[in-house]
């Protein structure tokens, strides 16, 4: 964040009006970033456990029952009829019938998607956290000095 570090503003020379306000919106991003890695890493193991649910079906579970989950907590009895067809959750309530080799794939891609956009996201939360813990440091430095300063001043005007 200094402009020894290639470019960037010295915050030290920044107002502590405008560095508190810079210190709020950095950790601001920080806390939507980690949200959003959270998001992406529960929609990860979400498309984990599909994929594994899918390479679970074998042809010889046709007609034995089994429990099919409907949701998260929800499962219902059924017999398999055809377990080489599935049905996969495209989204916003939208389901299509795949193949178990279709299935995995879609989800491997959705997986490799998901992966690429954490690590990317992951970065940028890195480099805030650096920066959100520069401004940080500085506006604590900030604020002794100015606190030093008016004691200085206080003490000369008693004198």
């Amino acid at each position: 964040m200094s402009s020894s570090e290639g470019g960037g503003i010295d915050v030290m020379r920044v107002p502590l009006q405008q560095l508190e306000v810079v210190r709020r919106s950095l950790t601001q991003e920080v806390q939507t970033l980690t949200t959003a890695i959270k998001s992406l890493k529960h929609a990860q193991s979400k498309f984990l456990q599909s994929k594994d649910a899918v390479q679970q079906l074998k042809p010889d579970t046709t007609g034995k029952p089994t429990l099919i989950p409907l949701t998260e907590s929800l499962y219902v009895h059924a017999e398999l009829t055809d377990p080489s067809k599935v049905l996969v959750d495209i989204g916003t309530g939208y389901y299509i019938e795949k193949s178990q080799d279709d299935a995995n794939n879609y989800f491997d891609r959705k997986i490799k998607y998901i992966t690429e956009q954490l690590q990317s996201v992951q970065k940028v939360a890195a480099e805030k956290q650096r920066e959100q813990a520069a401004v940080a440091e500085a506006y604590r430095i900030r604020l002794s000095q100015q606190q030093t300063q008016e004691q200085s001043s206080s003490e000369k005007s008693e004198k």
